[in-house]
């Protein structure tokens, strides 16, 4: 098929020890590349991303688009070598046209062919320098983001039911620390990041319905509340609307200053008052991620992360069929009140949630 591109998304993990047995580098060729012009890939680091073995006994081949193969054939060989963290990757015998490519980069030995890759979460930006052979050069940048799985992850939720007022709650134990943020050199932001999809859940996640009621003006950027174990009393939530049908933004829960999330131990925070996607059937997708920003930066690196994808569905029924509603015969402002739950007849099961509203009419 001509002009054929399959849609991929790669996911490359950061993990003590990970190693690979050849290098892909997806690029596009700015121009008619002729015989003996070269490529210079500039790496971060002299420990990673470059052949354990012998760094210098290389094989880098281009294989090129699907609609080139008619005339390039499955691949074209060229000369590379590896020295002071730069990969030199000579132009094929019969040059390269003017195109999109894939560079492959591996030892001659294949049975030992190791790289090694990024022990910790990082974020790579990778100098691509095309030289030509008239002494200009052409730069390009490429992105390499190494992130980290979280060990384990779970979502809990109050109710299913469509257009319904939900409860949220992310249980999560991290790989790798996330540290805490810090006002003294390095700067640094950590962050809790949970999208929601703004294509299913409403913009704001009905949360401006709760403030419109009381007559209190909403704006994306919020505060809002949320639970935590283990509990940090100076950690806070925002509320960053999405928009779907133009921008395709995803609608955003972060949590702030909530102090470093240490490597193997669990954290669980919850989030009330959640409108359910309407319609039934309709998928619950959610993306967990944690982020460091350095001052900086204007990307940051994932520590940690997670997608949850149409595990459970928006039903018609209800999950929960308890209801307690309080007021007040007069109009003082009431300073304390004691909130008694009764269930009557019905036992709830150990580590039911209970959702409650307080309205201001």
């Amino acid at each position: 098929m001509r002009n054929y591109f399959e849609l991929q998304r790669n996911r490359l993990y950061a993990d003590s020890g990970l190693t690979t047995n050849k290098m892909y580098f997806r690029f596009t060729a700015p121009y008619d590349m002729v015989f003996d012009e070269s490529i210079d890939i500039k790496i971060p680091t002299v420990t990673e991303m470059i052949g354990a073995n012998t760094p210098n006994d290389l094989t880098c081949i281009f294989q090129p688009e699907h609609s080139s193969r008619a005339t390039l054939g499955h691949g074209l060989y060229a000369k590379c070598n590896y020295s002071l963290g730069i990969y030199s990757v000579n132009t094929p015998y019969g040059g390269l046209p003017k195109g999109d490519y894939t560079l492959v980069i591996m030892e001659r030995n294949q049975t030992t062919s190791t790289f090694n890759m990024p022990a910790q979460p990082n974020r790579y930006e990778i100098p691509f320098i095309y030289n030509n052979k008239n002494g200009f050069q052409f730069g390009d940048t490429y992105i390499l983001s190494f992130s980290s799985i979280m060990k384990s992850f779970s979502v809990s939720h109050l109710t299913y039911r469509y257009s319904t007022y939900n409860m949220l709650g992310f249980s999560f134990t991290p790989r790798f620390t996330l540290p805490a943020a810090s006002l003294t050199s390095p700067i640094t932001e950590s962050v809790l990041e949970i999208s929601l999809e703004s294509r299913y859940f409403s913009s704001c996640l009905g949360i401006e319905n709760i403030f419109s009621s009381d007559g209190v003006d909403f704006e994306s950027g919020a505060y809002f509340s949320h639970y935590s174990e283990p509990a940090i009393s100076n950690a806070n939530t925002r509320v960053l609307c999405g928009q779907y049908s133009e921008s395709y933004a995803p609608v955003k829960l972060t949590v702030t200053d909530y102090g470093q999330m240490a490597a193997n131990s669990n954290y669980y925070f919850r989030f009330p008052l959640i409108t359910n996607p309407s319609g039934t059937n309709t998928p619950l997708l959610y993306k967990v991620r944690l982020l460091s920003y350095a001052n900086s930066e204007y990307y940051p690196i994932v520590m940690g992360e997670y997608e949850y994808q149409n595990i459970q569905q928006t039903v018609s029924g209800s999950s929960s069929s308890q209801y307690t509603y309080t007021s007040e015969s007069n109009d003082d402002v009431q300073k304390t009140m004691t909130l008694s739950i009764s269930y009557n007849y019905y036992y709830p099961p150990s580590g039911t949630q209970v959702l409650v509203k307080f309205k201001n009419n």
